[in-house]
């Protein structure tokens, strides 16, 4: 059963009729803050208690929380009846500004010194508390910087998912948020998803806008003789045979050479560029098949059943559509007052045997060289 509390009290149980909220939706996606939007009648007894960015909202499943946010716009109609829309605890991230600085470190002192300069300028009820780090930097060593001021979210968004990965959750523990940004999700849960039983939709598309036959990396810039940084970068070309590129021949007879380029500001090893430049080529090479599939939580109308929760792998199996695999739920849409159209999304990257194949023998055959 689902249960909204507000700042503490309870704000909305199906039990209670003076409680009562028209169709509270709940959207629950990875790495993004979330939403939940109901609208309230005037006679609620907390229908003023509802302040824009101040009160916290909170939505349980039984003794589970799923969401935690705050009320971020609403809207009256003729009878004053309010539409609400509440945004996440990631959005908090947008209420601090990191200053310019600059950065030369271990991940997780980029964390702490993110989380420090946010925690200084919010609330209490907005702090976080650095929790579990699984993402890794090969050489445990990062370089980042801003010469502008720049909001929180943003800084994270750019300096850390976009370029290492990974997901940031949020845990509440004892009522503190703790900060988790992990490599990979660590819960599985019982339920398997299959086409005849629980799955309502399939969409896969083919895409390579991205894909690559021949990668030219550049590590960190270089220096001049008097110690003074320039704007020329480390290349692969001494350690190379004089070439400033890496490409695969049987990528290139199949698909012609399709130049790509990518930089590690922290790299400043020729021979560590080289492997990093044919991991990512090897990543790059195979033509990538989106797969999205939307199914629905048996446990809903079978109590038997293990749940199924967001950033949960899941057992999917569509023989028609070649899928046998755990994949990762990456949206959750919970209709609150009608579970039974509870729906979730797997999102993840599919490939023919044949191109995975080919993709992990490249693996293997790059590191081994």
């Amino acid at each position: 059963m689902y249960t909204i509390m507000l700042n503490g009290s309870l704000f909305w149980d199906p039990r209670v009729q003076e409680l009562r909220i028209i169709d509270p939706v709940l959207e629950l996606e990875t790495n993004k803050a979330g939403s939940l939007r109901f609208s309230v009648t005037p006679d609620h007894p907390k229908y003023n208690d509802l302040k824009k960015l101040k009160s916290i909202i909170e939505v349980y499943q039984d003794a589970d929380l799923l969401f935690r946010g705050r009320p971020l716009d609403d809207e009256k109609d003729l009878w004053n009846v309010k539409s609400v829309i509440c945004e996440g605890e990631l959005a908090f991230f947008n209420d601090s500004i990191i200053r310019p600085y600059s950065h030369n470190g271990t991940l997780t002192d980029y964390l702490v010194m993110i989380l420090a300069a946010h925690n200084a300028q919010v609330d209490a009820a907005k702090r976080f508390t650095l929790g579990n780090v699984t993402v890794t930097d090969p050489n445990d060593y990062i370089v980042r910087s801003s010469i502008n001021p720049v909001k929180s979210w943003a800084e994270i968004s750019a300096k850390l998912l976009d370029l290492l990965g990974g997901f940031l959750m949020v845990r509440r523990v004892d009522g503190v948020s703790y900060l988790d940004y992990l490599a990979d999700s660590p819960y599985i849960s019982g339920q398997a998803v299959e086409l005849t039983k629980n799955i309502i939709d399939i969409a896969q598309s083919t895409k390579s806008t991205e894909m690559i036959t021949a990668l030219i990396p550049y590590g960190a810039k270089l220096t001049n003789a008097e110690g003074q940084q320039t704007e020329e970068r480390l290349t692969i070309a001494a350690e190379n045979g004089g070439v400033d590129y890496v490409y695969d021949a049987a990528a290139v007879a199949q698909y012609g050479w399709i130049f790509g380029t990518r930089t590690w500001d922290d790299v400043n090893d020729g021979v560590n560029l080289i492997t990093k430049a044919n991991q990512e080529l090897a990543l790059r090479i195979a033509l990538g098949v989106s797969v999205t599939v939307k199914a629905v939580d048996l446990s809903v109308v079978n109590p038997g059943v293990d749940k199924i929760r967001h950033f949960d792998y899941v057992q999917v199996t569509s023989a028609p559509h070649g899928i046998d695999t755990l994949a990762l739920v990456t949206k959750q849409s919970l209709a609150l007052m009608a579970p039974e159209n509870n729906t979730l999304t797997f999102g993840f990257d599919f490939k023919t045997m044949i191109e995975r194949q080919s993709l992990n023998d490249m693996v293997l055959r790059r590191i081994i060289a």
